[in-house]
């Protein structure tokens, strides 16, 4: 059993020291900023303007002036769409909507019209990839509709990385019945999956609401939310700030939806049937038939206020349910091998190897020579007969992954609420709940079923983030988190004491694996 737990503390002072220059921003990892210059029309600069950001879901407001340069700042701002006001003595109202994205820097330059005058309503685009003036960074905004709306087979957000660029997948080879990544140093099972910046993929920083998410075992995200609680997130690249953290390749950031003042929410069902896909080639060859499997992934989200203006929730459940029977083939030792064998042998096989697997053909000694073994001459094997049946070819179905994903009962959850305590107070707390079972052989299977191996995940994640405005000049952003993360296999305890063979030399012949009694007893390679 693997158990991480850590907690988290961090207290983000931005001091904006507004006399000097409103172009020193700190960044947010989980947030954005709003900052502008205010002229009229002759583009004269206009300071003391009052410039007011509207949050266009939850009517949250925030205040600032701009300075003796007509410059103005709003630090730092939750991902969302905002409505921008300004107003000076002697000028038209000037309103712009603005769309703030995760760790981005969007600019509304205001300029005033004169009282009386038609004023033109601007709406800025945030999105898309973009080279950061202000920052230098190169990176990528998988939106709340991309992320809602593009095909994923599993429903995991991070499978959009792959519309960024300068990232790269790997060469994905099937190997005895699982899927494994050629290449060491871009090895694609780590990290959120994909290489970052020709990096390896385990120095992918991950981070939830502006917090690390990195199991730090497996290099993988720690914990998993639904798809459907994703408000977005953003693929940095190239020139990130020091801000991220341990990243060596890039960093994805990700953030959560919250509730708003309309309620919201929907439910789903997505279903993959064994019916639809095609037998694999090994199978086919040797007149095993496909696997079988259905998968069911449903769930919902709801969210809308508690207190209008105020107080807002939103919670999103996904259940997976997957049942799954792969057809595998592996070698095991026929009587007549071990009959030959010393004691010592015959009572391990006797004793742990009770009952034995069926086979439906046999190699012989001369057809497992012929297959590349070579025996030390004048050694047991070699000088067994030609003709004696060595290996039985022994097919068994297991709850493997045959393609719809491991044999499994699975939920995982988030609740979300959101308070505006003043306008220039704001504090949230988020939890998430992650549990998945996988039935004994998900992780290790063999013909002697009694030694099946499955899997178990429980996750907790809980996140309390506190926003206070003391002036134009200074805010504080602090977050407080607590993350358990917990892994097993369970098994039949009853085989705990059962020792394992290996065979190290030529462990597959013809393509299969020869196994013995005990877990993992497989050892591919020679």
């Amino acid at each position: 059993m693997f158990r991480n737990i850590s907690v988290h503390a961090s207290i983000l002072f931005v001091l904006l020291f507004l006399p000097v220059s409103l172009t020193l921003l700190t960044a947010q990892t989980d947030s954005g900023t709003v900052s502008g210059l205010a002229v009229d029309q002759s583009g004269a600069l206009v300071s003391d303007a009052t410039v007011t950001l509207i949050n266009t879901g939850t009517n949250a407001e925030r205040t600032v002036t701009t300075n003796h340069s007509g410059e103005y700042t709003f630090p730092p701002v939750a991902a969302g769409i905002y409505t921008v006001r300004a107003d000076a003595p002697g000028f038209q109202r000037f309103e712009a909507r603005v769309e703030v994205t995760v760790g981005g820097h969007a600019t509304v330059p205001i300029k005033f019209a004169l009282s009386g005058s038609q004023q033109t309503v601007t709406v800025i685009d945030q999105g898309g990839t973009t080279v950061n003036t202000q920052t230098q960074e190169v990176s990528q905004i998988v939106s709340s509709v991309q992320v809602s709306e593009l095909p994923s087979l599993t429903r995991n957000p991070y499978d959009f990385v792959s519309i960024s660029g300068n990232i790269s997948s790997g060469d994905k080879v099937a190997q005895s019945g699982a899927t494994k990544t050629t290449g060491d140093q871009n090895d694609t099972t780590r990290g959120v999956g994909y290489s970052l910046n020709g990096q390896r993929s385990s120095g992918t920083e991950i981070l939830l609401d502006g917090v690390e998410n990195v199991d730090s075992y497996v290099t993988g995200p720690e914990v998993t939310v639904p798809i459907d609680a994703v408000q977005e997130y953003r693929i940095t690249t190239s020139n990130f700030e020091p801000q991220y953290g341990r990243a060596s390749g890039g960093v994805v950031s990700v953030v959560t939806k919250s509730g708003t003042n309309r309620f919201h929410g929907g439910a789903w069902e997505f279903n993959r049937l064994a019916a639809y896909t095609a037998n694999t080639v090994q199978n086919a060859q040797s007149g095993v038939p496909k696997g079988g499997y259905t998968r069911n992934q449903f769930g919902y989200d709801v969210g809308g206020p508690i207190l209008k203006d105020r107080l807002f929730f939103f919670q999103s459940t996904e259940w997976v349910r997957v049942r799954s029977a792969g057809n595998q083939i592996s070698l095991v030792p026929t009587p007549q091998f071990l009959a030959a064998s010393n004691s010592a042998t015959q009572a391990f096989f006797t004793q742990y190897g009770s009952p034995a697997p069926t086979f439906t053909q046999t190699l012989s000694k001369d057809d497992v020579v012929a297959s590349g073994v070579n025996p030390t001459a004048g050694g047991p094997f070699d000088l067994l007969p030609g003709s004696t049946p060595v290996f039985g070819v022994a097919p068994f179905t297991s709850p493997t992954n045959a393609g719809g994903g491991d044999p499994q009962n699975t939920y995982y959850l988030i609740g979300r609420v959101d308070f505006n305590a003043t306008p220039r107070t704001q504090m949230y707390g988020r939890y998430v709940f992650y549990n998945e079972l996988d039935e004994n052989g998900s992780m290790f299977s063999t013909p002697y079923s009694q030694y099946n191996v499955g899997a178990s995940e429980r996750d907790n994640a809980a996140l309390f983030g506190l926003t206070h405005e003391f002036s134009g000049a200074l805010v504080s952003s602090t977050k407080l988190s607590f993350t358990r993360h917990t892994l097993s296999q369970p098994f039949d305890t009853s085989q705990q004491n059962a020792p394992t063979l290996f065979l190290y030399n030529n462990a597959t012949i013809g393509g299969n694996l020869v196994q013995f009694p005990g877990f993992y007893s497989q050892f591919e390679g020679t």
